[in-house]
């Protein structure tokens, strides 16, 4: 099968190329990767698999015939006929129209995503002072990010009881750079005219989420950034028909991710809104097999002299005919189980399974509220036949049970309950016994740590023995991989991403930055590249993650 990528972006990547912070990888790959490497070796491996992607390359329109209208500079209008689509859109921010917050329109509103671009890609400080509403990972990250380039991050408020990023974030980008953390609080007014001047904060009701009065109170900043949430990018799916569940703003799809339109495949963001890119990877390989199925039934029920293209974003042509592809034989009716959510689970995807599925099935789901300890059951006409404890379960985290696809004998029932999970994310280091929330991924452990009589210490509720290690290594030296960019010489791009080779002592982190700001590369700057062999007298070298080739 011939397959074709079409991205809309000057470089393939996505959103991945801005994200240069690490924590990419550990579940895929088993290492820790920063964005740009996580993509890269996955740009590497669709060209060596004979992949053709297409830069700079706009989707006007899909059908329900599954004919792809696109620009592209160099083609002109292009108009594809494919065997199987794939819709990997992904997600576009909240903005301040969205929120309804009072004041004028001041500049210096400005979404993380776009911040983060601004920063790691253009080189553009966008403030010096800086408030964010919403405690989303990308505004968490971004507060790093921009207190790290030295700003001054001086509050992020979220107006829920509980933070919708993950807790490792919330400890290594928060609480490692004392930037306070308000919860049930809001921004419920904007001043300034020409530039942002500062925002009014306010405590919220905890119930209606309504200002409480009298509880106001303003900072002074020049910025503010805006992490409230993600919304699928689904103009185009809705275009083809595709049914959209009205939680996620995805897709309504089966167990291979197909939509109800066949031969139309959605996973990833543009599906339901992810926390972890290993999850994103594990379901575009799903709905990629499947696509490439459709694809190859499709072109054998047409014929074998018809060219037919599964695109992995959204997909091509074959050469020749314009006549719509017979249905395909697997493309028949298929009787599905419907897959609900009740108890604290807003929603579940898929949300239908086949009644013919095969093998084990993946579900995942995300809970309302933060529960501890937490319980989940798939039942079944009434009788639980998968379950799974755990002992938190946050809203910002998807959570996954798996089903015996043998076990399904009619629709499905994804349920979830547990104690109330109220405490803040533990961080932070005195005498005696500690609490701290375990960063090595995503799961968060909330660990406690105590002195043993003869030297050394005890760790208790690490789930491996990683977090154990990172316990010690806390109480004793802590240590973080530094992520920043550098300017480049004579690049097509006018910076490059780079990392610290290994972690290094949190309290040389100001040093590092500084010697990092000071360093230029010299394009052509191939990725793993050691720009700084000792960088600030740490033994640690600086190496580039990213590519940049020369202008």
């Amino acid at each position: 099968a011939h397959v074709v990528v079409l991205e809309r972006d000057s470089a393939p990547g996505g959103i991945l190329r801005q994200c240069i912070h690490n924590g990419f990888g550990l579940h895929h790959f088993g290492e820790e990767l920063t964005g740009p490497e996580y993509a890269g070796l996955f740009v590497e491996q669709a060209r060596e698999a004979g992949a053709e992607i297409w830069t700079d390359t706009m989707v006007l329109s899909v059908t329900k015939d599954r004919e792809v209208v696109c620009m592209n500079p160099e083609r002109g209008l292009v108009r594809l006929r494919a065997g199987a689509v794939v819709l990997a859109m992904g997600c576009r921010e909240r903005t301040r129209g969205a929120l309804s917050i009072p004041g004028t329109r001041p500049a210096g509103v400005y979404t993380s995503g776009c911040a983060q671009r601004l920063v790691n890609m253009e080189g553009f400080l966008p403030g010096r002072r800086v408030v964010i509403l919403g405690s989303g990972d990308i505004g968490l990250i971004m507060a790093r990010r921009m207190a790290w380039e030295g700003a001054d991050v001086r509050l992020v408020s979220e107006i829920m009881p509980f933070s919708s990023g993950l807790n490792r974030n919330v400890v290594q980008c928060l609480v490692d750079n004392g930037i306070p953390l308000k919860f049930n609080h809001t921004v419920v007014r904007i001043l300034g005219r020409e530039r942002v001047e500062g925002v009014v904060v306010a405590a919220v009701d905890p119930a209606t989420r309504a200002p409480i009065p009298g509880t106001e109170e303003t900072v002074a900043c020049d910025t503010l950034l805006l992490s409230v949430g993600l919304l699928p990018e689904n103009e185009l799916s809705t275009a083809a028909g595709v049914a959209l569940d009205p939680v996620t703003g995805g897709a309504v799809v089966d167990e291979t991710r197909q939509t109800a339109v066949p031969g139309v495949f959605a996973c990833g963001n543009v599906l339901h809104v992810h926390d972890l890119v290993d999850n994103v990877t594990a379901e575009s390989l799903l709905a990629g097999e499947a696509a490439a199925r459709y694809a190859s039934a499709a072109a054998t029920a047409a014929g074998s002299h018809v060219r037919r293209f599964a695109g992995s974003q959204v997909a091509a042509h074959a050469s020749e005919p314009e006549e719509t592809a017979p249905k395909p034989a697997n493309d028949a009716e298929r009787p599905f189980r419907a897959v609900r959510g009740t108890g604290a689970v807003r929603y579940v995807v898929p949300q239908r399974v086949g009644a013919d599925a095969a093998g084990s099935v993946d579900l995942y789901f995300r809970v309302g509220s933060a529960l501890k300890p937490a319980r989940c059951e798939v039942r079944c006409g009434g009788v639980a036949i998968a379950t799974r404890r755990k002992p938190v379960m946050t809203p910002g985290e998807m959570e996954k049970i798996t089903v015996d696809a043998a076990k399904i004998a009619g629709d499905l029932e994804v349920f979830a309950d547990g104690g109330k999970d109220d405490r803040a994310p533990a961080a932070g280091v005195s005498s005696g016994a500690d609490e701290m929330t375990c960063i090595c991924c995503p799961m968060g452990c909330r660990m406690r740590v105590t002195p043993k009589p003869g030297g050394g210490w005890s760790v208790e509720g690490n789930a491996c023995p990683r977090g154990a290690r990172y316990a010690v290594q806390e109480m004793e030296a802590p240590e973080r991989t530094v992520t920043s960019t550098v300017r480049v010489a004579g690049g097509s791009e006018p910076l490059c991403a780079v990392k610290t080779a290994a972690p290094v002592p949190k309290g040389a982190i100001p040093a590092c930055l500084d010697a990092v700001r000071a360093t230029t590369a010299q394009a052509p700057v191939e990725t793993g590249a050691v720009l700084v062999e000792n960088l600030a007298g740490t033994g640690v070298a600086l190496v580039a993650t990213a590519y940049v080739p020369s202008a």
